[in-house]
């Protein structure tokens, strides 16, 4: 008849070594840490200290670090003062390493510190790293001897030397039995720890949005940029096109002036002109040449004269006649002069300007 198997929830020397490090980590792991949080914040100044550090609890909360059992027991509802003897280990260790203003071992945090390191921190450390090796054999509770003396020894040493009681660990060490009172113990740390794990994805998701969202951010910056610096670009232009404009405007403006000053300058001297023209006397000179024409000669010329004068749309201003000595220019100067009646008042001038100026010749 084969053997019955042993109960799974029978004692045993495996179970008692599981239970007892448990005991040495939990009451005395947490007594250790409670002990240097009041030092940091003492109990009659806890709500103080706790709503002067209420940013970064704060924080923590939003980010979902601290669950809501954890906050409020640092901020209980109904206006009770907070109290740290209901700190469980878990809450003591964040809030050690969060609001007490210790510096992280080099190793950091959540690593399990090397030997040569026995600073005060590195020994905090070493209390997160045992209390997760005890996590993985919560599923059987059970630690073979020679795995517990190894455990024992340095979990306990890392203890005393936080200032746990020596006499106190020799006493756990004797005791025998006790284990099933903290079972139940590791098997809520194991959901505390597996509540800390949801939300430690949850944050790295958010940080992964996050990320997401600030990449998007700097592109839509790096574009805002660009624009930014074709606008300039475009004004640049702008303004340079402008000054041209001016500049421009500036030599036009010039030589406006300039024709304005040439012309102010003719009608002056041809207003000087025609004021010593009035002052001489040419009609014995024009009946002179008068005298010497021969009745039906030069009628062509007279009749070019004649067209001109009369094309409205023509835009020379001045004929002038011209022609070698002797052929006759002053005659034709006197008769045109003679027969223009209508520029009565002005035949002298005409008669000085075609007998002076030469431009246009007459074939």
């Amino acid at each position: 008849m084969a053997t019955a198997a042993p109960s799974p929830l029978a004692s045993s020397v495996e179970k008692t070594n599981g239970a007892k490090l448990s005991r040495l980590l939990i009451d005395g792991g947490t007594t250790v840490l409670r002990k240097i949080f009041d030092g940091h914040h003492p109990p009659a100044n806890l709500i103080i200290d706790l709503n002067a550090n209420y940013p970064i609890l704060n924080n923590l909360f939003r980010r979902r670090v601290l669950n809501g059992h954890q906050w409020d027991k640092l901020f209980p509802p109904g206006g009770v003062p907070p109290d740290s003897n209901i700190f469980d280990i878990t809450l003591l260790f964040l809030l050690l390493t969060k609001i007490c203003r210790l510096t992280p071992p080099t190793s950091g945090w959540h690593t399990k510190s090397p030997s040569s390191d026995t600073s005060h921190e590195a020994n905090l450390a070493r209390v997160k790293f045992y209390r997760n090796v005890l996590y993985g054999h919560v599923t059987t509770t059970g630690v073979d001897t020679t795995t517990f003396s190894a455990l024992w020894t340095e979990i306990s040493g890392v203890l005393v030397s936080l200032g746990l009681d020596q006499a106190e660990v020799d006493r756990l060490k004797a005791e025998k039995g006790g284990e099933q009172d903290y079972i139940d113990v590791l098997i809520e740390w194991a959901d505390s720890e597996e509540d800390i794990k949801t939300q430690l994805k949850n944050i790295h998701q958010s940080q992964s949005q996050t990320h997401q969202s600030v990449q998007d951010v700097r592109l839509a910056q790096e574009k805002t940029q660009e624009t930014v610096k074709e606008i300039r670009q475009s004004q640049d232009r702008t303004q340079k096109r402008v000054e041209d404009i001016h500049q421009t405007q500036a030599k036009t403006q010039k030589r406006v002036e300039d024709m304005h000053h040439i012309h102010t300058q003719t009608q002056r001297r041809v207003k000087e002109v025609l004021r010593n023209l009035t002052k001489s006397e040419f009609s014995g000179d024009i009946e002179y040449y008068v005298q010497r024409f021969q009745e039906g000669t030069r009628e062509w010329v007279f009749d070019r004269v004649q067209k001109w004068l009369d094309d409205r749309s023509s835009q020379n201003r001045v004929m002038v006649i011209s022609g070698n000595a002797g052929m006759g220019k002053s005659v034709i100067a006197a008769v045109i002069c003679k027969r223009m009646l209508r520029l009565v008042g002005c035949q002298e001038a005409i008669f000085v300007s075609i007998t002076m100026y030469a431009t246009v010749s007459l074939s």
